[in-house]
């Protein structure tokens, strides 16, 4: 609460005003961080575009949003309320049907599964950029790019495996 005080420019007694635990303080957290990611995903403009083109908008969306809220991530907090949950995976849901129907995805995977996937990747990504050295670009088209075509070894022009 000490460094959430000082980061913020207000006492710890000020703070204590406000929210009467850490507990309460992250919970807070996580529901402005939920809302803030939601609002970004309604801005991205996912029906204007291809849905592979959607998909690197929602990671571009998220990755913005969630750097702003790197502790929940660092600390693994989930949020508690489905209603804040739905308001993030409701766009996601819609955006991987639609690339399911474009022949984007594979259609065996179940689409929960796929937005759940996004999220770790991002997190992974959040938590680990400062230490490899990366952009917030990087991580989400490296989360794009995880997502759309796996960890598999790409394969460079000639070479015999192509």
């Amino acid at each position: 609460m000490a460094d959430v005080a000082a980061a913020s420019g207000v006492s710890r007694a000020t703070l204590y005003r406000y929210y009467s635990s850490r507990e309460e303080l992250l919970e807070a957290l996580v529901e402005t961080a939920a809302a803030e990611a939601a609002e970004r995903l309604a801005e991205a403009g996912f029906d204007r575009v291809p849905a592979e083109e959607g998909i690197a908008r929602a990671a571009r969306a998220i990755v913005a949003a969630a750097v702003r809220y790197e502790i929940l991530i660092r600390e693994y907090v989930v949020p508690d309320t489905q209603p804040l949950a739905d308001k993030m995976a409701a766009p996601l849901l819609s955006l991987f049907e639609r690339a399911r129907q474009e022949g984007v995805i594979r259609d065996d995977i179940p689409l929960p599964w796929l937005t759940e996937s996004m999220m770790a990747l991002i997190a992974a990504g959040v938590r680990t950029r400062q230490q490899l050295g990366m952009g917030l670009e990087d991580v989400a088209s490296s989360v794009t790019q995880l997502l759309l075509d796996g960890a598999k070894r790409r394969s460079a022009p000639g070479d015999p495996s192509d």
